[in-house]
């Protein structure tokens, strides 16, 4: 299944970022989620990502996280939209099992970020 690496969630043009990212309501303006694997032909058009769990804590600045924190985020997130994808898009019985291979194959690992 044909696929892209670190997508990010852009605008009309490339310096435009359409992604907001809180921890309880508190806006992170230098977090940019980066998708680590998208199958290809899904557009990120943006998000609004409000995140509760106690795990992730801001930097000082209260405006950006570590980069192990940022990269488990992107990963719970592509995981979730792949996930959302074989649950509720039109797709055939051959098409979920290619999805599900994709998945078991690129978002094997568990995340404390992603609940299921």
């Amino acid at each position: 299944m044909p696929y892209n690496e670190e997508n990010t969630f852009k605008g009309r043009f490339s310096w435009e970022n359409t992604d907001t990212c809180y921890v309880k309501s508190v806006l992170l303006s230098g977090l940019r989620i980066k998708i680590p694997y998208l199958v290809d032909g899904v557009i990120l058009k943006g998000a609004v990502i409000n995140v509760l769990n106690q795990e992730f804590v801001p930097n000082v600045s209260r405006n950006n996280v570590s980069v192990v924190q940022q990269k488990k985020l992107s990963y719970a997130i592509g995981k979730a939209i792949h996930l959302w994808i074989r649950d509720h898009a039109e797709l055939s019985i051959e098409q979920k099992a290619l999805l599900d291979v994709f998945i078991e194959t690129k978002y094997k690992e568990t995340n404390s970020y992603l609940r299921l």
